[in-house]
């Protein structure tokens, strides 16, 4: 959706230029060279595509047909002022190879050979005709040809430079783009490498906890009847927790860093759960207090789980980073249900952001942070994760906190 918004505002800024200089053309032809019909097809052409550009931009038209009645409109002016122009001795016939150059910008392939085919045809069929047919339309006379043609010459030049300069900053987002898609794939790497570590691990530290949990029960039943157990029931009950927790968190990365076909949707109470079981034993030797305000009931929602747990991750540890040194610090997740979406509210302690960092920290490759910090998983992608989603992650500018809000929308039953 962003590239779409991205090339409709392109085409529109090409398509002012443009109209900008028909609506000149018109002039000159009117008061220069004291024409009719070839001073009323720029402009009559120009405020046609400008009032479409309107109804389009408007009611979202699909970019192709967007893109492609704007490019007739434009064709439309071409040829009429070829043929009220002189034909093959007018030097507008070469604006017709500025066609496909604007089709191969933003269209399809398709669109760009089919727009090439068009601009070879009508150039062949002006060079068919006979010169009679264009001499008593012609409405330029011969005294002022050459200045109409070098007018049309510097002019065309105008016109290139303006669309190399388009083409350049579609090619820069281009490239963003590939940086953005490249750096997602080497954290989804990341993220695979992680799965097979712990997938490896998991067995190592099973085993030994296993071990450790039975030589923990056995010594509990031998001093049952020992004076010391009173006092040592306490640790017993410690060390079982204990290796209760360090299986959890095993599971919890395990599950992370598993590649594996997604389902489409998940429970996000179960991601919360093993947002948990992986951040609070950190969060709780910091002194910051974990508050997750949910319903108990499933909730399951649109994306994958492995996805969304990044996002909320994220989140998690950009709040630690930045609350860590404060005093009483705390972070609330609450979870609300409004009409067919979810909304996490993920609230730190932390008094907001500055404006001028709000307004860059969803950038690709923007990051406050030191070389080496953090997951590499920033503010750009975890919101890309969740457009995909058909949700979204947002600012909420308003609050009296650091507030971030991440949009899920439901599964339909």
């Amino acid at each position: 959706m962003k590239d779409l918004s991205f090339k409709k505002n392109q085409m529109s800024q090409i398509l002012y230029a443009l109209s900008v200089n028909g609506i000149i053309h018109s002039l000159i032809y009117e008061f220069y060279f004291d024409t009719n019909y070839l001073s009323s097809v720029p402009i009559g052409c120009a405020l046609l595509a400008l009032a479409f550009n309107y109804i389009s931009l408007k009611f979202n038209f699909h970019i192709e047909m967007y893109g492609n009645l704007l490019i007739f409109l434009f064709y439309l002016g071409v040829t009429l002022s070829i043929v009220f122009a002189g034909g093959l001795d007018s030097a507008i016939l070469a604006w017709l190879a500025i066609i496909p150059i604007i089709c191969s910008t933003f269209f399809s392939m398709r669109s760009t050979v089919s727009w090439c085919l068009i601009a070879t045809i009508t150039s062949i069929i002006v060079g068919l005709l006979p010169s009679s047919f264009f001499s008593t339309l012609n409405e330029i006379k011969m005294e002022d040809r050459k200045t109409f043609q070098a007018l049309l010459f510097f002019d065309a030049i105008i016109i290139c430079s303006i669309i190399s300069i388009f083409i350049k900053k579609r090619k820069a987002d281009f490239e963003n783009q590939l940086d953005h898609f490249r750096q997602i794939s080497f954290q989804q790497a990341k993220l695979s490498s992680l799965g097979e570590l712990a997938a490896g691990i998991s067995h190592e530290i099973n085993n030994p906890l296993a071990i450790i949990k039975g030589l923990n029960k056995r010594i509990e039943r031998s001093l049952r009847d020992s004076p010391y157990h009173e006092k040592l029931e306490r640790d017993f009950t410690r060390i079982d927790e204990t290796i209760h927790r360090i299986g959890k968190i095993v599971a919890s990365l395990r599950k992370l860093g598993r590649a594996e076909k997604s389902k489409g949707f998940c429970d996000l109470n179960e991601v919360l759960k093993d947002l948990v079981n992986i951040s609070a034993e950190k969060l709780r030797n910091h002194g910051i207090r974990l508050d997750i305000i949910k319903h108990n009931s499933p909730n399951f929602v649109q994306g994958d789980e492995i996805a969304i747990s990044q996002v909320l991750i994220n989140l998690l540890n950009n709040s630690f980073d930045e609350i860590k040194e404060d005093q009483n610090p705390w972070i609330k997740i609450e979870v609300c249900h409004v009409d067919e979406f979810t909304t996490i509210f993920h609230t730190d302690s932390g008094l907001g952001i500055s404006e001028n960092i709000a307004k860059k920290m969803f950038d690709p490759f923007y990051t406050t942070k030191e070389v080496g910090k953090g997951t590499g998983i920033g503010l750009s992608i975890s919101k890309s994760i969740m457009q995909k989603t058909g949700g979204d992650l947002t600012y909420n500018k308003n609050s009296k906190n650091t507030c971030f809000e991440v949009t899920f929308r439901n599964l339909e039953n």
